[in-house]
């Protein structure tokens, strides 16, 4: 990073980046408070943790980007400082406190993508799976007959019949246990091995393609349907693995927001 792009990176993060957990400097910083935002932040400690959770989770990001992802993760953050400031003009705690729960929310789905095998972003689209899915059996185009048994599931997947819970940046299971989830939006024309799956569902090159990220590996990915519902993706190989079909697990929606989504800068 540059000097100037550090600069700009510790002005538009959060309004204690630079006091390094020091009450003194966050006195300091407080006593300059002149907006009504940073007046409700320096009075509630809510939204002090808040603001420090800011600025780590996007200094996160920032070093995984460079060039032109960079400069819109920037842009990003400039538009949500400024859209932040003109919907909480008045400085309202709970308005501010909803404002940084949904940029945390997008910033949690970009780091769920980022891991030692991962550590660059290309794109900082923030893409989440939102609600509760049903894991509704297999759908194998190629041979309709064909039977999906318990050892043919990748271990990746979930189980049928299961039910999963996505949030920003994460997947839970239906125990409460949770793992950092990611998607990265493509089309199946330009997705890694895409002419397969275009070929065995009879879909425009146009249809969206969601790269999963499992703790930060892609792992498979989404196709959605018309009805609403996901196709989860994988092989199907006999034995010995010399014969392989496109096949599909569906994820069928069992909440009424349950959807993928472009979460807003």
């Amino acid at each position: 990073m540059t000097v100037s792009q550090a600069a700009l990176a510790a002005l538009i993060t959060a309004f204690f980046a630079w006091a390094a957990d020091s009450a003194q400097a966050e006195g300091a910083s407080c006593a300059k408070a002149g907006t009504p935002t940073e007046r409700t932040i320096c009075a509630n400690p809510e939204l002090r943790h808040l603001d420090s959770e800011m600025a780590g989770n996007f200094s996160d990001v920032l070093a995984a980007t460079q060039g032109a992802a960079r400069r819109a993760l920037l842009a990003q953050q400039r538009s949500w400082l400024k859209e932040r400031d003109r919907s909480c003009h008045d400085g309202a705690a709970d308005c501010l406190i909803a404002s940084y729960r949904a940029r945390l929310g997008a910033l949690a789905a970009l780091t769920a993508r980022i891991s030692a095998g991962n550590p660059t972003l290309l794109d900082v689209t923030s893409v989440a799976l939102l609600g509760t899915w049903k894991i509704d059996g297999y759908l194998v185009p190629g041979v309709p007959d064909r039977h999906v048994s318990g050892t043919d599931r990748p271990g990746y997947l979930p189980k049928p019949g299961a039910t999963i819970t996505g949030q920003p940046g994460k997947l839970c299971s239906q125990d409460g246990d949770c793992q950092p989830f990611g998607l990265d939006r493509q089309t199946l024309g330009a997705a890694e091995n895409g002419g397969t799956w275009l070929a065995a569902l009879r879909l425009p090159p146009s249809t969206p393609f969601y790269v999963v990220y499992l703790s930060g590996k892609s792992a498979y990915g989404l196709i959605p349907r018309p009805d609403g519902s996901l196709l989860a993706q994988f092989l199907l190989c006999d034995k010995t693995y010399t014969t392989c079909v496109a096949a599909f697990q569906v994820w069928t929606p069992a909440s009424l927001d349950a959807t993928v989504r472009v979460l807003a800068p």
